[in-house]
């Protein structure tokens, strides 16, 4: 197992309001950590989503912070089930899976020029 990552990097978010920005990086392998940066002019209703869009699997919405702009590290994960779907305990989340594109969208971004430098570390 290695230990890798990719950046995201949104730029010149806020030049068209409460818009959206979407950057996208090719990853294979587990989440093991995210680092969001906001910038320091960064509007505190910024709402920003983690997500990988489906490319021959199904789309899944890794992680959502909404109304921050604190620099923070995040470890997402999910819980396991059984054969039958049923959910495991909480207490024993799994990695989230990503073969493709991992993306990160901005929201409510207010009228401030910013940037937020995003930092997804994962296992191959």
């Amino acid at each position: 197992m290695s230990l890798t990552f990719v950046n995201l990097s949104l730029s010149s978010i806020g030049t068209t309001g409460a818009g959206s920005t979407t950057v996208s990086a090719v990853m294979h392998g587990f989440i093991e950590a995210i680092y969001v940066d906001y910038d320091a002019s960064a509007d505190a209703g910024t709402d920003l989503t983690i997500d990988v869009p489906g490319q021959g699997l199904q789309s899944k919405t890794v992680m959502v912070l909404t109304d921050t702009n604190t620099d923070g590290w995040f470890y997402p994960r999910e819980l396991a089930c059984d054969a039958t779907g049923t959910a495991h305990d909480p207490e024993q989340p799994v990695k989230i899976p990503v073969f493709g594109n991992i993306r990160a969208t901005v929201a409510q971004a207010g009228t401030t020029v910013y940037a937020i430098s995003i930092t997804v570390f994962y296992s191959e």
